[in-house]
């Protein structure tokens, strides 16, 4: 009882003198951006953020950072804390099955990896296949899948799906350099809809022409 009023009172201890010390933030500016939204101004002048590979975020960061861990650093039983964690997280985790078409998908993660693997199977019984490892896409693991989409016979209301970005704007793949069109980046949803259903249409007239005649 003695051991635990003890340890109790130094934790309050180290809060009272890490709290005791105000914090300097760094402050970010604005620019004058505004989006329309189907006829609506929204402003959002903390766009310039989203560009994470720009060299004024990556300043910022930096400098957020600085204040962080200048905070976290003085935390005593901070280390601590984080072996314990790191130990009872390190076993490999799975999500639920599920079917699209005539295949199986679950996502699996081995124990400490940054990303799920998201792996197919053609049956039940079959041998579980590397799908989409998103762990292989930067040398980070920042890179996520955030949303899958399927369909039983490769067509949604006979067009092929557009083309799917997310960050970074800017993403080298070995030689290939792969960028997220301007037009995503605009704030235009009116423009980027019509984007959409244009990239759809000329996927499907090059790849499926057949569906096309279907639909047109």
């Amino acid at each position: 009882m003695k051991y635990f009023a003890l340890v109790t009172t130094l934790i309050i201890l180290s809060f009272t003198v890490l709290h005791a010390q105000p914090l300097q933030y760094p402050q970010p500016h604005k620019v004058d951006q505004v989006d329309n939204y189907f006829g609506t101004q929204v402003a959002d002048p903390y766009r310039w953020m989203e560009n994470d590979t720009a060299k004024d975020v990556a300043e910022w960061v930096a400098a957020e950072n600085k204040v962080t861990f200048g905070y976290l650093d003085k935390i005593p039983y901070r280390t601590a804390i984080k072996e314990r964690l790191t130990k009872i997280w390190n076993y490999p985790k799975y999500t639920a099955p599920y079917r699209q078409g005539t295949n199986y998908f679950f996502s699996k993660n081995d124990g400490l990896q940054n990303q799920n693997v998201l792996y197919i199977q053609s049956s039940l019984d079959a041998t579980p296949e590397v799908f989409l490892d998103p762990n292989k896409l930067s040398t980070d693991g920042t890179v996520a899948l955030a949303g899958t989409a399927f369909s039983k016979d490769g067509k949604t209301s006979n067009l092929l799906e557009y083309p799917q970005y997310t960050r970074p704007e800017v993403l080298k793949i070995g030689k290939k350099t792969l960028r997220v069109p301007k037009i995503l980046l605009s704030g235009d949803h009116q423009k980027i809809e019509i984007w959409r259903a244009d990239q759809a249409l000329k996927k499907t007239k090059k790849v499926r022409p057949d569906l096309i005649n279907k639909q047109w």
